[in-house]
């Protein structure tokens, strides 16, 4: 069977898992971070961990990464369950040379290898390592204090989880490695910068996918979103296999060996990820998109001059990889003494790091006793009920886009007399939406200008109707509904028809 089609057969429905880890915990599994990472505490795990972390002449980011791990709650409590592998990919400088001085308080090992590849170097630390789950993450990030407690926690539910997180930018050209544990225990995890809260291109009304997936949730692998760039409202196709992003990836080791690990036909950069969760969603993993596993981003230019041309030659390997049969006994072939130059291993300390949790939980608390950042953050992850009320209650101080998105809750709840007791207040893009919606009212929309007015504007009436059909096609109603109305207000009044085809339909998912 090809790729493609076993992933076809199946459906991301993680519920039991969900279910399972609320009636334990009592708090959300994946769409109230905040209240995770405040409440949240394992008082046990039974399962190991292994990290596995790439590098190729990354040694001043990576020692912030394992700093990062070494003041981590979940190292601070299970040590003993946790081992970490750095694969120096055959580095100018060997990665050993630059750290051999470091002074862990977990089991570290560098694997040095030949420069073969980042897939190659994931294989290789994979197979070194030894524990229940692996968790793949690159080596010029800063994971944030609860990160690692956030994805075992849900690993401990089940074996078939395939967990993914999140992360955020920031330059770093000012952080001491002295000051590292001040600046994690002060850092709100901002996922929602994450381009799959967020995307690149902004203001249109397809750029939150884990809003338009409802997290991934009993989503249809096969199905598609499509997003916008500069050049055309069309151009981005996302599969649900392409949510998970290489810098923060785990799966129990069983599943890693059945799907035969990393494959190795790429080279340089891209796409590697995408193929990896692809695999996991042909033998039913669950894809469980996680917000309150988050890593910071430690910012800098390309270091790759050729990264858009391999990432352009990797997407033609990964079509061609959906494509085909699996391929199969890829690790059993592998023979890492052809490819391991070195293994050195750290001594382990056991020694106490002071955390500063409960002073970490006061500034998100803190963070979320604003209500303007509370209802977006609501706004954002889907709790949109949450969301209207908190909207509602602050209503006299919304700017334009947060007026949007109160007015877009109401269309997703599809609350007629709510839309109609606030629809005196600013009129925004939304707005001229609810009335063709509710009052079947086609106001002209040429006089406001707003964020997503200037996105309806930029393109024509055609290819927001090219956009609105692929959107029908996936059942996306109310994506599709918003681009056959930009298509009706940039004057193509045949539009009209399947506005009203989407409200139907709507109206019978309601």
């Amino acid at each position: 069977m090809k790729l493609i089609s076993a992933i076809k057969q199946n459906i991301n429905d993680y519920s039991k898992i969900r279910i399972g880890f609320e009636n334990k915990h009592k708090i959300s599994f994946n769409t109230n971070p905040y209240e995770s990472i405040i409440n949240l505490s394992l008082e046990e795990c039974r399962k190991t961990l292994s990290i596995i972390i790439p590098s190729y002449n990354t040694s001043s980011e990576v020692l912030f990464t394992l700093e990062s791990i070494k003041h981590s709650t979940f190292t601070q409590k299970f040590n003993d369950k946790l081992e970490v592998i750095i694969v120096d990919d055959g580095s100018v400088e060997e990665l050993y040379e630059q750290l051999k001085s470091y002074v862990p308080n977990f089991t570290l090992k560098i694997v040095r290898q030949n420069n073969i590849g980042r897939p190659q170097a994931l294989n290789t630390g994979s197979l070194i390592s030894k524990n229940d789950v692996m968790l793949f993450c690159d080596s010029d990030v800063i994971l944030l204090p609860k990160t690692l407690e956030e994805i075992m926690a849900r690993h401990l539910f089940s074996d078939d989880a395939f967990i993914f997180g999140f992360r955020n930018d920031e330059r770093m050209e000012n952080l001491d490695i002295d000051k590292l544990k001040e600046y994690m225990y002060s850092e709100v995890p901002k996922f929602w910068e994450d381009n799959r809260f967020r995307y690149d291109f902004a203001n249109s009304w397809a750029t939150n996918m884990m809003l338009e997936t409802n997290m991934l949730s009993k989503r249809k692998l096969p199905n598609n979103i499509y997003l916008s760039d500069e050049v055309t409202s069309t151009d981005e196709i996302w599969q649900t296999f392409r949510m998970a992003y290489g810098f923060l990836i785990s799966i129990d080791r069983g599943n890693f060996l059945k799907i035969d690990g990393y494959d190795e036909s790429f080279i340089g950069w891209g796409w590697d990820d995408t193929c990896f969760c692809a695999k996991a969603a042909s033998i039913g993993l669950k894809l469980i998109p996680l917000p309150s596993a988050h890593i910071v981003h430690i910012y800098h230019e390309d270091r790759n001059k050729n990264k858009w041309k391999e990432y352009k030659n990797n997407r033609d390997i990964l079509n061609g990889i959906l494509n085909k049969k699996l391929t199969e006994h890829v690790l059993s072939d592998i023979k890492l003494d052809e490819r391991i130059t070195n293994v050195f291993e750290f001594e382990k300390l056991d020694y106490n790091v002071e955390l500063k949790i409960d002073r970490y939980n006061a500034i998100i608390e803190a963070k979320l006793a604003d209500p303007q950042f509370f209802a977006e953050y609501h706004f954002c992850i889907g709790n949109i009920e949450t969301a209207l009320d908190l909207y509602k209650h602050n209503l006299h101080n919304l700017n334009t886009n947060e007026f949007n998105n109160l007015y877009d809750c109401i269309l997703r709840l599809n609350l007629r007399d709510e839309y109609n007791l606030i629809k005196s207040h600013q009129k925004c893009f939304h707005f001229f939406l609810c009335e063709i919606f509710f009052n079947d009212n086609y106001l002209s929309i040429q006089e406001t200008l707003d964020i997503n007015t200037a996105y309806l504007l930029k393109f024509d009436s055609c290819e927001h109707f090219k956009r609105a059909k692929l959107y029908f096609k996936e059942n996306q109603y109310l994506l599709a509904f918003k681009d056959f109305c930009a298509a009706y207000f940039r004057g193509n009044k045949a539009a009209k028809y399947f506005i009203k085809v989407c409200k139907d339909n709507l109206i019978k998912d309601y």
